[in-house]
């Protein structure tokens, strides 16, 4: 079998300014993705991708190759989206070149994580990919951290931190034992330094959460200053997120990943947070302001439900009353004639 080295000391594969200033948790992920895929085939693109739990994924603005997104929560707006499980996908063998799957695996019930990767490679003819956060050494920890910090800003827990805890984080040689079983050998990568992962990460909730422009400026600069220049020096086997990349056709070798992270970016991007923070305690405001619009809108739900309630309630009570049964011929012979009159 062919032999294929992956080297990630570098980008080879350029992704527009566009992307770049999108968030780092997500942008860092697709972009290794595609220049894994890039360096994988070269010049010449792969015929098709599967993108299994991709709302949103630009893989297809930097990937010159038909792109499908399998996802329960997708809507086909534009053509590209099919709703499924990706457990139990509708797909025939081999149908997809390439295989792609980032951040799903630790929303899938434990139970089905097996299923869900053979049927990975089941539908894949050559390259799979998977990524995601594992059970590493602190990784709980962390997430249980930040999703303190969120529980501070906006008052509920953030939706998906809170499923990763409610399904449990995926182990790593538990994973590598579905691939296997399923009739392919990964190698296994780490990425993302763990507490600059929960930093960064809490300073994109918290602009999402003050809204405020200046806030979401200064966020945007540290989010582009990582994609751009610090991604490729933030790789760590303990790391936050693990990818699992496997062939059918090809062995991979990996070459391990030299990097760190020099003095110069270290300092550049400890400088943009020292400047995100200046921002954000004069804008402090906005996150009571923001708080109160939740309360506000939460209590206002809760009286709206109660009001339906009381509705349901009295409605309940004259459908079940002894008068309601006696003059449902007269409403029967009513709505007859109203339907009569209005087809005339």
């Amino acid at each position: 079998m062919e032999k294929f080295i992956l080297n990630l000391n570098g980008p080879s594969l350029k992704i527009p300014s566009s992307i770049s200033s999108g968030s780092f948790d997500y942008v860092a992920r697709y972009q290794i993705i595609a220049e894994v895929i890039h360096q994988y085939f070269g010049k010449k693109n792969p015929k098709n991708i599967l993108d299994v739990g991709g709302l949103g994924t630009f893989l297809d603005k930097i990937i010159d190759a038909p792109l499908t997104i399998l996802d329960e929560e997708a809507t086909d707006e534009d053509g590209k989206e099919t709703q499924g499980d990706g457990a139990r996908m509708n797909v025939e063998d081999g149908a997809y070149e390439v295989v792609v799957t980032s951040d799903t695996l630790e929303h899938i019930p434990k139970n089905d994580r097996k299923k869900f990767i053979s049927e990975l490679v089941r539908v894949s003819s050559d390259l799979i990919i998977l990524c995601a956060p594992f059970d590493n050494s602190g990784v709980p920890k962390e997430e249980e951290r930040l999703q303190s910090f969120y529980k501070g800003i906006n008052g509920q827990p953030h939706r998906w931190l809170q499923e990763h805890a409610d399904y449990v984080l995926p182990n790593v040689e538990d994973i590598k034992k579905c691939f296997e079983a399923a009739g392919v050998t990964p190698i296994v990568i780490g990425q993302s330094s763990l507490k600059l992962w929960r930093q960064l990460m809490g300073i994109n909730l918290l602009a999402n959460e003050m809204g405020n422009e200046e806030v979401s400026k200064s966020a945007i600069k540290i989010n582009k200053y990582y994609n751009e220049n610090i991604l490729f020096e933030d790789f760590e086997q303990q790391g936050y997120r693990t990818f699992f990349i496997a062939s059918k056709k090809r062995n991979i070798a990996y070459e391990q990943n030299s990097n760190k992270i020099t003095a110069e970016h270290s300092l550049e991007l400890g400088a943009l947070i020292s400047d995100f923070y200046t921002t954000a305690v004069s804008n402090a405001e906005y996150i009571p302001v923001m708080r109160k619009k939740v309360k506000d809108l939460h209590d206002t739900t809760l009286i709206y439900k109660d009001e339906i309630q009381i509705l349901k309630d009295e409605r309940d009570q004259i459908i079940s009353s002894r008068s309601w049964r006696y003059t449902a011929p007269l409403r029967t012979a009513k709505k007859k004639v109203s339907n009569e009159e209005s087809s005339k």
